[in-house]
């Protein structure tokens, strides 16, 4: 049972804005291995290219019809310039 991805769905239902026509379609992630497999080929490192995987990552989602793309963004904070000092916790 495919449908077309539809966000609109997504906000409704979150937003409470009215009782969308369906469940929305979505999941907090798939696993690499299952991507790699359902899609044929093998995901791009993110931390390399960044935008390939971004876009391989959409297509597996468009694909299957979910109504959104899970997106995490992990901070890279600075390592080289951190100040030691000792532990100030009661």
């Amino acid at each position: 049972m495919y449908h077309r991805p539809d966000f609109s769905i997504m906000l409704d239902a979150l937003g409470r804005v009215k009782e969308p026509g369906r469940v929305p379609f979505f999941e907090l992630f798939a696993d690499r291995e299952i991507i790699e497999e359902v899609m044929g080929f093998k995901l791009t490192d993110p931390a390399n290219e960044s935008g390939k995987y971004f876009d391989q990552l959409a297509s597996f989602y468009y694909e299957l019809g979910y109504d959104y793309v899970p997106f995490y963004l992990i901070p890279r904070f600075p390592l080289a310039d951190k100040i030691d000092s000792e532990d100030t916790a009661l």
